[in-house]
């Protein structure tokens, strides 16, 4: 079960681990900033089976709203220990993808970005404007 403390609120949210899933990936595995900017999303990993292979998948969980809900990200199986960054508006998610590269998932359309950019396996990933402002 991953629980969500709402520090302004005080509300908790709990949300069970994704049908056909081993279960969310605790820390010190998942330790990318997993709230949005905005807070009305959450990313997080979840263990896919067999587990001795150390995979997960990257879930969107719906942090505000009437409903709430967790949902695979497209094209995310991953290591344990690959990385997540939301962009800085937080309209995109940035992973790891297939072949170690760089994806890119908007939110909002369900549009996916593919690169080259080799990817994911840092201690720290960081999304930041390419503008001032």
């Amino acid at each position: 079960m991953l629980r969500v403390f709402n520090v302004v609120t005080g509300r908790l949210v709990s949300f069970p681990a994704p049908p056909g899933t081993a279960g969310w990936v605790p820390n010190p595995f998942d330790v990318f900033s997993k709230i949005s900017p905005g807070n009305q999303m959450m990313a997080a990993y979840a263990a896919t089976r067999p587990q001795r292979k150390g995979q997960g998948r990257l879930y969107l969980i719906r942090l505000t709203g009437p409903s709430r809900w967790a949902r695979v990200v497209p094209s995310s199986a991953a290591p344990f220990y690959a990385r997540a960054a939301w962009s800085a508006k937080g309209s995109w998610l940035l992973y790891q993808g297939p072949g170690g590269h760089l994806w890119s998932y908007q939110v909002t359309t369900g549009n996916i970005r593919t690169s080259s950019t080799p990817c994911c396996q840092y201690t720290v990933m960081v999304a930041v404007p390419n503008r001032p402002g």
